[in-house]
């Protein structure tokens, strides 16, 4: 993205302030929506053009990345506004979201290893709940989608 305050965008989103957080997630959403599909991959566009969680543009496959990581945060505000925004973000792009990919990133971003210290398991395994409940509460999730996610808690 090339707007300068996008980046500014996620920041906002750990804001106390309701209404700031609201704001943050409507204008992320509405500046992905102006970012036209044939921009040209450079730079850390060409990192997310690898359509690796489905047919997006690297703005989007970016924010939704970003948006995952940042439920994993120890910080409440910062999980509460990253939440409103995934699911923003999700419900305006759903159609292009290929939901099992986006399923096996949010496993593996929130995975809990042995060296965790509890506080960081703890937010770990909210940041897993939160992302898949953005998937809920956008109606991404079907009964074959969550037997796989059943198979990727088994493994």
């Amino acid at each position: 993205m090339d707007d300068k305050e996008f980046p500014e965008l996620f920041t906002r989103l750990g804001y106390r302030d309701v209404g700031a957080v609201k704001n943050a997630a409507g204008s992320m959403v509405t500046k992905l929506q102006e970012v036209p599909a044939n921009v040209a991959a450079t730079g850390l566009r060409e990192q997310y053009a690898k359509n690796d969680l489905g047919n997006l543009i690297a703005d989007v496959n970016y924010a939704l990345k970003r948006l995952v990581k940042g439920m994993n945060s120890e910080n409440h505000a910062v999980k509460k506004g990253f939440f409103l925004a995934l699911v923003e973000v999700l419900k305006a792009f759903h159609a292009n979201v290929d939901e099992k990919r986006l399923i096996t990133y949010i496993v593996r971003e929130s995975k809990i290893t042995a060296s965790m210290k509890p506080q960081e398991a703890n937010a770990a395994a909210m940041g897993r709940f939160l992302s898949l409940s953005a998937l809920i509460e956008v109606r991404l999730l079907s009964d074959e989608l969550i037997g796989a996610l059943a198979d990727l808690y088994k493994s």
